[in-house]
């Protein structure tokens, strides 16, 4: 994150960015300042109940059918266009 440039934000660009997700879903407080040791202390509604990670490390190629490719000359995402009816907004 963000596209294109992935890897690019600070670890405290990170963390602010989680915490305001967790906050919009009323996951923690506005207040809560979020870092290395209080992160794992968050509690999440849904308990343990997470679904399974995909296998992906920085630096490799994207997720099968991820939906954006970048142009290998400007480095700018565009979007990668399906068959006709394969998407919901054609």
């Amino acid at each position: 994150m963000p596209l294109g440039a992935e890897g690019t934000l600070t670890a405290d660009e990170v963390y602010a960015l989680t915490a305001y997700l967790l906050f919009l879903n009323k996951v923690i407080p506005e207040d809560q300042v979020l870092d290395k040791q209080s992160l794992p202390k968050v509690r999440m509604l849904i308990g343990n109940d997470y679904a399974r990670l995909p296998d992906w490390k920085p630096r490799t190629p994207r997720l099968q059918g991820y939906p954006y490719q970048l142009d290998g000359v400007t480095g700018l995402a565009s979007m990668i266009k399906g068959p006709k009816g394969s998407c919901p907004s054609n």
